[in-house]
């Protein structure tokens, strides 16, 4: 399946190819803008990973205790600690 940040990049790119004959300084920050956005990209991927583990976790923990939904301390603690 490719996702939005998997074409990001390409996005990026045609942008600048469409916009630099308006904006000629663009093509002076082409290239730092494209190894920003793959950069930020990369950090974006890396925290949906640590999320994804921390949220499985947490419902195995629930699972394990019997319940049927997260308590509100831990989702205050996702929230807070973690931004989910």
């Amino acid at each position: 399946m490719i996702l939005l940040e998997d074409r990001l990049v390409d996005i990026l790119d045609l942008q600048f190819k469409m916009w630099s004959k308006d904006f000629p300084h663009l093509v002076e920050m082409k290239e730092e803008a494209l190894e920003i956005a793959s950069h930020e990209i990369k950090k974006y991927l890396e925290t949906l990973h640590r999320g994804t583990k921390i949220v499985k976790k947490v419902i195995k923990k629930v699972k394990r205790m019997g319940l049927k939904s997260i308590p509100t301390e831990d989702l205050v603690e996702l929230y807070d600690s973690h931004g989910l």
